[in-house]
């Protein structure tokens, strides 16, 4: 069964918090990417893959502060029952060809990936960019079938 009413995200604190002494625009973006996310969730979950104990404590408070009925869950990086169900994971950066490998390794079709675009001037999202020919990313209408309205695409 899939669930995909909330997407997983892939949380990690530098790509969500704005209150810091070096911001970036990728920073504010992410922050409010995930209010917006947390505003608009629908309960009960809310899930976040963290490679870290104290990611995932920085994603509990935040869903906590959002004031919303929602339960933090952590999705492991091995959870492929997860990733089918919720069917997307979002990462808050461009480089989204070693995710597409991940996938590709655990089944093409088990989840959908999208990444945030910003800035791309540096040398690594200029590589990510490039990396993306060759990474095993898969096409949206062509996956989906009947599941997407092809013309709105």
């Amino acid at each position: 069964m899939t669930d995909s009413t909330n997407p997983i995200l892939f949380f990690h604190p530098d790509a969500y918090d704005a209150s810091r002494e070096d911001l970036k625009g990728r920073h504010s973006a992410g922050e409010s990417l995930l209010t917006a996310y947390l505003e608009q969730a629908e309960g009960p979950e809310v899930h976040a893959l963290c490679r870290a104990d104290a990611h995932f404590d920085e994603f509990a408070k935040a869903v906590k502060e959002s004031g919303r009925p929602l339960t933090p869950r952590r999705v492991l990086r091995q959870d492929s029952k997860a990733l089918r169900e919720r069917a997307l994971l979002h990462l808050p950066i461009p480089e989204i060809g070693n995710e597409a490998r991940v996938r590709a390794f655990l089944g093409a079709d088990l989840y959908a990936i999208c990444g945030l675009t910003h800035t791309i001037s540096s040398r690594t999202v200029l590589d990510a960019v490039a990396d993306l020919c060759v990474a095993p990313v898969e096409e949206l209408c062509g996956r989906l079938g009947d599941e997407v309205d092809q013309a709105a695409w």
